[in-house]
């Protein structure tokens, strides 16, 4: 994965040239469970939160909720709003923070795509997708809810939404991707009995941070098992969210939450 520069908040416009690479501390100790603050602060499995409840729906109502995962060197931000929009609608959002300070944010893992290590990157997001599990079992219980979430992430996000559709088929009900992968480690190898979550993938192809190649073959993976899977192609598009992007993320999401 990249930098906090270069692949931490998603942004619609060219995302900075790369940067050394900063060292991660030591992981946040795990906290207990506790419902949302007046912020919106939670924590569930834990892990952080930041609820954001929108279309002026009451933080009590049952509602459709979305999983918004944050890239390396980013945190839980109410201006992702800003690149994914849903128009006022009345939703759940939760916005996990990754446990471990990373710069001037957080990161799920250590290993990036460009550190050429696929052993060590599946295992770290194969730790990452079990924490998230662990909170998304916890938030079921917590928080009320119309149906499984939808999840969607960039860049270390990204790598975790394909992670939880593929590895927690019962947490989930669709996944939309941004400019993410996963290694070959963890990629299926048939297709599994039982549910199968829609994935909706979405990546730039002048992605420099991670390659657009690796999310194509993995998509195209997918499919030939038989995966309802897809990729939205992005031209000249690099490790970023363009407006084009967010509103195919978005519609894709709608569609999902039966909106």
């Amino acid at each position: 994965m990249g930098t906090a520069a270069d692949a931490g908040a998603p942004q619609a416009r060219p995302a900075s040239p790369a940067q050394p690479r900063t060292a991660l501390s030591a992981p946040v100790p795990e906290v207990p469970d506790a419902l949302p603050d007046a912020k919106g602060w939670g924590s569930a499995g834990g892990l952080h939160y930041l609820e954001l409840v929108r279309g002026e729906a009451r933080a009590s109502e049952t509602l459709p909720l979305v999983i918004l995962i944050h890239g390396l060197g980013d945190r839980p931000r109410p201006d992702w709003l800003e690149v994914i929009d849903f128009d006022n609608r009345k939703l759940r959002m939760i916005l996990p923070q990754a446990p471990t300070p990373y710069g001037d944010g957080f990161a799920w893992f250590e290993y990036r795509f460009r550190d050429q290590d696929p052993d060590a990157l599946a295992q770290g997001i194969s730790e990452a997708s079990e924490r998230l599990a662990r909170m998304l079992n916890v938030l079921q219980k917590q928080r009320p809810t119309k149906g499984r979430p939808v999840v969607c992430g960039f860049s270390q996000g990204g790598m975790l939404s394909f992670a939880l559709a593929l590895r927690h088929p019962e947490l989930v009900r669709y996944a939309v991707p941004i400019s993410g992968m996963l290694p070959r480690g963890l990629w299926p190898e048939r297709l599994p009995k039982g549910k199968l979550v829609p994935v909706h993938a979405l990546h730039g192809t002048a992605d420099t941070v991670v390659a657009f190649d690796a999310d194509q073959k993995l998509v195209a993976h997918l499919r030939q098992l038989g995966y309802p899977a897809e990729l939205s192609v992005f031209e000249d598009v690099g490790h970023t969210i363009s407006p084009a992007m967010s509103q195919d993320a978005v519609s894709a999401l709608v569609r999902a939450l039966g909106m």
